[in-house]
């Protein structure tokens, strides 16, 4: 007998359901539901297309009514080493409608064709994203986050040990969760090194630090992951206000 799937999955759409012989286990075929206007939504398989080449990605914009969710919140990531890992963080800030994306001191070229294929339909933020010197230019004039697992904040420096907690307090300061935000009023979510992650100095140089709860069995999350896991709450707690 197979036990009934969980309901209020959205936005997925399971739409078959089979048992996988001999095995027992639930095989799920699932489609994606989308309010997209299909115009839109062709203009972004065309960015997939055309992976290949930089014209389209360096100056298009995706026209969202309403506004992109995380449109105040910008994505900053820290001496990044691997060009692959930098396109699945733009990858992730488009799924979640994070346009801004800025790189402090990268270790690595951004937009070379490993970057563009992990990026899958992220690409324009490549090409559109931008570079600083140091934390602190990247980070002015927002209230920053560095998320890190090995670091404790500085004295007089908020620490939160959980994304849900984070989220609580922005949405609290009023940057998340306004539907009329004042995109003036900006997020940074700090992101280190894919081996090392943060300094201290660049810890130091964010208002808050935040680590993600995670389970015994592995060290640490990758930085796509990372990425993911901060910008998917933080888009669900806006979600409430549209």
């Amino acid at each position: 007998m197979i036990a009934p799937f969980p309901v209020g999955l959205s936005p997925l759409n399971f739409a078959t359901t089979s048992e996988v012989p001999k095995t027992g286990l639930l095989r799920v075929s699932a489609t994606c539901q989308s309010s997209q206007p299909r115009e839109e939504r062709g203009r972004l398989l065309e960015n997939i297309r055309n992976s290949k080449r930089g014209t389209l990605q360096r100056f298009w914009k995706p026209d969202l009514e309403p506004p992109a969710a995380l449109g105040n919140l910008s994505v900053v990531l820290v001496g990044p080493q691997k060009p692959p890992n930098v396109g699945a963080v733009a990858r992730a800030c488009n799924c979640f409608e994070a346009e801004d994306l800025r790189i402090v001191g990268p270790s690595c070229p951004i937009t070379v064709r490993s970057a563009q294929n992990a990026a899958m339909g992220g690409q324009r933020l490549l090409w559109q994203a931008s570079e600083f010197g140091s934390v602190e230019d990247a980070v002015e004039g927002c209230y920053s986050v560095a998320f890190t697992r090995w670091q404790d904040g500085r004295d007089g420096q908020a620490a939160f040990g959980s994304i849900g907690r984070l989220v609580h307090e922005l949405e609290q300061r009023g940057l998340l969760g306004q539907k009329d935000a004042d995109i003036g009023d900006r997020v940074a979510f700090v992101f280190g090194r894919e081996v090392s992650g943060l300094l201290p100095s660049e810890v130091a140089a964010c208002d808050a630090v935040c680590s993600i709860q995670m389970g015994r069995l592995q060290e640490s999350l990758s930085l796509s992951h990372a990425v993911a896991i901060a910008l998917c709450a933080a888009f669900e707690c806006n979600l409430k206000y549209r």
